[in-house]
């Protein structure tokens, strides 16, 4: 872990790259900053899409770190086109600590280091609480095959059916497309939601974190994506379209 050079360092962790990539490419299409809450027990985010469709909620404990320290609570403002473009620079492990009102973000590569100061940023966002939900239904599957359905929707919408099989379904100009899987984990009912396409586009690029994918239903609530991971998860909730009145 680099020194904190005579500065007050508050928080300073080493965590592997692709928690911070998927993290940053997931919601980057939702907003432009984000904060990130550092505590004792690890790190803490959510965040809220303007148009307040998509919320995004990321917990890293601090079993999920290669090491970590803090101090006491501190908030990271930070802006994802200057943390996307760092992260370019990094493979393996990054070690990231809080120096005055910047965060260094170290990479090391067989042939390179590489230091980057980022200025943090101030955000006012509200801190939103979500409420525990007991669904309906849930239906696990693998990433991977998650990604390729959400590429593959015909229109700006995808219908999700949680019965007897998970099914994807999306109309478009160009054609129609029907998915089915099994690992449907818990059913009370049919239900059958329909969602925006694009979002669960951009709630795919998380699959980097884990091998599967856990989609949780219930009637008139969001769709939660969720990804779990060593130490932590990443949930996504989307809510569902309404019917014109």
């Amino acid at each position: 872990m680099p020194d904190c050079c005579g500065m007050k360092c508050v928080m300073k962790c080493v965590l592997q790259v692709k928690i911070l990539s998927s993290l940053v490419d997931s919601i980057r299409e939702l907003v432009r900053c984000v904060n990130i809450d550092c505590s004792v027990e690890g790190f803490h985010m959510q965040c809220l899409d303007a148009a307040h469709v998509a919320l995004c909620s990321f917990v890293l404990t601090k079993d999920g770190f290669e090491s970590y320290e803090c101090l006491r609570p501190v908030t990271l403002g930070l802006n994802l086109d200057a943390v996307r473009l760092v992260l370019k620079q990094a493979s393996g492990c990054v070690a990231l600590e809080t120096l005055d009102n910047h965060l260094r973000i170290c990479c090391v590569t067989e042939d390179k280091k590489c230091t980057f100061d980022l200025k943090l940023v101030d955000i006012d966002v509200d801190h939103m609480g979500i409420p525990d939900t007991v669904y309906q239904s849930m239906a696990q599957i693998s990433s991977s095959e998650f990604v390729r359905t959400c590429q593959s929707s015909f229109g700006d919408t995808m219908e999700i059916n949680i019965g007897s099989h998970l099914r994807f379904t999306s109309k478009g100009d160009h054609g129609n497309s029907s998915v089915s899987y099994d690992g449907v984990l818990k059913r009370s009912g049919d239900i059958c939601l329909e969602f925006a396409s694009r979002y669960l586009s951009f709630f795919a690029k998380g699959a980097s974190l884990s091998k599967v994918v856990v989609l949780s239903m219930s009637p008139d609530t969001p769709l939660r994506v969720e990804f779990g991971f060593v130490g932590g998860h990443m949930h996504f909730f989307l809510a569902p379209k309404l019917d014109d009145v």
